[in-house]
C-alpha cells in the first residue's frame, strides 16, 4: 500500500542519503535519491512513532506499544536487517519529541506525565531530570542537546503561564 499521503514526522538522515518517515503506525527509510524504500519496523499490530536518526545516521530510534506491555523506545540499524534493542521506558505510558544527544549516549523525551526523561542508551538506564507545569505541554517542549551533549534546553511554563526555557 501506498502510505506516502500518510507520511509524518519526515527529516533527513546526517549522511543526507536517506529520509525516515513514519506512516500509519510504521517507520520507513526512503532514498534521497536513488534505493529502494525500507519500512523498518514491519508491525502492522503495533503503533510506532516518533523516530529520529541516530547523530551518525547508523541507528534510527522510535517508541513502539509492540508486545502489548506499554511503550518500550527501539532502537534498530538504519538499513532494517537486524532485530531493534529494546529499551524500556519505565513506567511511563507514552513518550514524545525524543532527541538524541550528539554523542550518541543519551536520548531525551517527554513523557504522558509531562516529565523530561533521559535513557541512557548504552546502559538502558533512565532518569526524571524535571517535570512540566501544564499537562498542555506534552509534546511540545522542543527538546534539543548542546553540541556537547552536556546541556539539555527545553521550554516550560512559569508560574506566571509565561513559557520559559530551561537548560
Amino acid at each position: 500500500t501506498d502510505v506516502t499521503k500518510n507520511a509524518t514526522r519526515v527529516s533527513l538522515s546526517p549522511t543526507g542519503k536517506r529520509i525516515i518517515l513514519e506512516a500509519r503506525g510504521e517507520i520507513f527509510t526512503v532514498p534521497a535519491e536513488d534505493g529502494d524504500a525500507r519500512n523498518i519496523t514491519r508491525t502492522s499490530g503495533a503503533a510506532d512513532h516518533a523516530p529520529i536518526w541516530s547523530p551518525k545516521g547508523n541507528e534510527v530510534a522510535w517508541f513502539s506499544d509492540a508486545g502489548g506491555k506499554g511503550y518500550n523506545l527501539l532502537i534498530a540499524s538504519q538499513d532494517g536487517l537486524t532485530a531493534p534493542r529494546i529499551l524500556s521506558i519505565g513506567e511511563s505510558k507514552m513518550a514524545w519529541e525524543p532527541a538524541w544527544s550528539p554523542d550518541g549516549k543519551l536520548i531525551a523525551f517527554a513523557d504522558d506525565k509531562v516529565r523530561v526523561r533521559i535513557v541512557d542508551v548504552e546502559k538502558g538506564t533512565i532518569k526524571t531530570v524535571e517535570t512540566a507545569a501544564a499537562n498542555t505541554e506534552r509534546g511540545n517542549m522542543g527538546l534539543v542537546w548542546s553540541h556537547d551533549s552536556r546541556w539539555l534546553a527545553y521550554t516550560k511554563t512559569g508560574a506566571n503561564n509565561f513559557r520559559q526555557i530551561k537548560v
